[in-house]
């Protein structure tokens, strides 16, 4: 899939000011029965962004522009199994991003290699949850996260679930490599909550309720 974009605006009355955008993404994936019980797939996956923006005096002409342009690549290997307490995931991913750009970036790539674990499984009124993943980051490091959850059906139109977690907020692009710039306190050197976060672990737990009798339905959340 790709889309072009263009778009012209106004930048004040000395400049002219306008924008050429592309941006593309590809995937392939091949999926097949290993035997009754395991099904695996490969996929590799694509995407690139592209942008840059023009302006153009009106009085000297003097035509300036800048460029910003992203790469990505993914690769991934994963699995399901069928057991008896439910189907169980299991799965190893690499992710390739690069940044080039008019902006000297203090750096310009990152990857990240992860394994992952799960198990999701019902019986009567009862269904679970289970997953963890490490992954390994080139700008900051090792990181786990994990979830555990816990249905119940009530009524046959009520369910009650219970789910705890921990996430990680991974900082852009921009928040990692941006060279350090006081006037949008951000950047590699000033320091600021925002910018100089290597990553934030979230820790959070739900509660959810579901009514879904006809005609009307309704769903409580809470987390924390």
């Amino acid at each position: 899939m790709r889309a072009d974009g263009y778009a012209e605006f106004d930048n004040g009355a000395t400049k002219a000011s306008w924008v050429d955008s592309d941006a593309g993404t590809g995937q392939l994936k091949l999926t097949g029965k290993v035997n009754d019980i395991w099904t695996t797939s490969l996929s590799t996956s694509s995407s690139s962004d592209k942008l840059r923006s023009y302006d153009r005096a009106l009085v000297t002409k003097v035509l300036t522009d800048s460029l910003y342009q992203t790469k990505q690549k993914e690769y991934k290997w994963s699995n399901e199994f069928k057991t008896p307490v439910g189907i169980a995931i299991a799965g190893v991913e690499r992710l390739e991003q690069k940044v080039n750009s008019t902006t000297e970036y203090d750096k310009t790539k990152r990857t990240t290699d992860a394994v992952y674990a799960g198990l999701n499984g019902s019986y009567d009124r009862h269904s679970w949850q289970v997953n963890v993943r490490s992954d390994d980051n080139s700008q900051f490091g090792r990181f786990e996260t994990w979830g555990i959850g816990y249905g119940f059906q009530l009524l046959p139109s009520l369910r009650a679930y219970a789910s705890r977690g921990k996430s990680i907020n991974a900082p852009t692009f921009n928040q990692l490599y941006w060279p350090a710039d006081p006037m949008w306190l951000c950047g590699a050197v000033v320091a600021t909550p925002i910018c100089n976060r290597k990553r934030d672990g979230i820790r959070s737990w739900g509660c959810t309720g579901r009514w879904t009798a006809m005609p009307s339905s309704w769903r409580a959340l809470t987390t924390r």
